[in-house]
């Protein structure tokens, strides 16, 4: 299993903004391969002069205070009152949530200098640390939808996810992800939702509880579990008690944790696989995901696995889309693999140092397919 290159995520994701919330912008997202680190380090020199600077990280490294006071979300139960566009982009999202900007930002000449506009920078800032989450909520009626009556025993809906090639993911600080669990529980009471939800009955009758676990060689050393719970409230309709459990699985590739090293490997899987911008199709990388992807996907082209599960992808780049589905679709027969722009990718992008002139964007294409 590959994990993402350093150089081609840009400055932008090792820096970090902090106050005295201690909430930070640490998005170095995934490395691809560990074993080339060396190698990678040398081919970025050869872009390391390059003039772009994406306008968002000008404006925050002007802006600290700005910066990190846009980064702050509102409290649990500051949203709007109807949920069903909140998906649709993130400016609706940031409605939803009545995401609020500082009044002196109304004005760009309280900058000190000229930027088109410092709200869009904001947004964009949010944008790339939301990003993850939020992709994730985006496809959460999908991820769910053909999930198996197990995962909706009576009084609860339970849900083990595994998010592969993690790093930055990893480290995400937990009131992002609040944002996740908060967006996928009001996901539940749309049509859609009880649609996806389950068969068996009203999803507003259960509790939702969802882990997350990280693998990978560059997810944090021990790395501690953590869990966020939202309660139901007596007081409203349709409230669901909801839950996340994030934690580190195996620090190490997939196909090298030693519960898939066990004589039947489907002992251990998981309802769905997260892969955040993996490169499958990059010449550099394509050889170090076969260990990883064989042991996913073989299980479902052979019949091992008992119940379907779904794999959600993104890309970062057209290019990289269309390098993950060939190689999907070709070598590991997937069908019907179609990527969509994510309303939730970063809005911060940077030039690729492996090819020159091409910019991109963390999650900028996902998709979301069952095997």
């Amino acid at each position: 299993m590959g994990m993402g290159l350093a150089a081609r995520h840009g400055s932008i994701y090792r820096q970090a903004i902090r106050s005295k919330t201690s909430l930070t912008l640490q998005t170095a997202f995934p490395w691809r391969h560990r074993r080339q680190q060396q190698h990678q380090r040398r081919h970025a020199l050869l872009f390391s002069h390059s003039a772009y600077q994406d306008p968002t990280l000008v404006w925050a490294q002007s802006n600290p205070r700005l910066a990190q006071e846009c980064l702050n979300p509102p409290p649990i139960d500051s949203i709007g009152p109807s949920a069903e566009n909140k998906m649709e982009s993130l400016e609706t999202y940031l409605e939803w949530r009545r995401w609020t900007f500082p009044n002196e930002m109304l004005s760009d000449q309280s900058q000190g200098r000229a930027f088109e506009d410092p709200r869009e920078c904001a947004k964009a800032l949010i944008s790339h640390l939301l990003s993850a989450p939020l992709t994730m909520a985006s496809q959460f009626n999908d991820m769910i939808k053909n999930c198996s009556n197990d995962n909706t025993k009576e009084g609860s809906m339970e849900f083990d996810w595994c998010c592969i090639g993690a790093r930055a993911e990893a480290s995400i600080p937990i009131v992002y992800w609040k944002e996740f669990l908060m967006s996928s529980r009001a996901s539940l009471f749309s049509e859609e939702g009880r649609l996806a939800g389950s068969s068996s009955s009203d999803p507003s009758n259960k509790s939702l509880d969802i882990s997350l676990d990280f693998i990978g060689p560059d997810i944090p050393p021990k790395l501690s579990e953590q869990s966020i719970i939202i309660p139901a409230k007596k007081d409203e309709n349709n409230s669901t008690a909801t839950s996340l459990c994030l934690r580190g699985y195996h620090r190490g590739f997939f196909h090298d944790n030693p519960a898939m090293k066990t004589a039947n490997p489907n002992s251990r899987s998981w309802d769905a696989y997260i892969f955040f911008n993996p490169g499958f199709g990059h010449p550099n990388l394509r050889k170090s995901w076969e260990s990883t992807l064989q042991l996913i996907l073989d299980q479902g082209q052979t019949g091992t696995r008992t119940t379907p599960c779904a794999l959600l992808l993104t890309a970062h780049s057209e290019q990289d889309m269309a390098r993950d589905a060939a190689i999907l679709s070709n070598v590991y027969g997937l069908k019907d693999v179609v990527y969509n722009e994510n309303p939730f990718a970063s809005r911060v992008s940077y030039e690729d140092p492996f090819e020159k002139n091409h910019f991109v964007r963390p999650n900028h294409y996902v998709a979301t397919i069952v095997i």
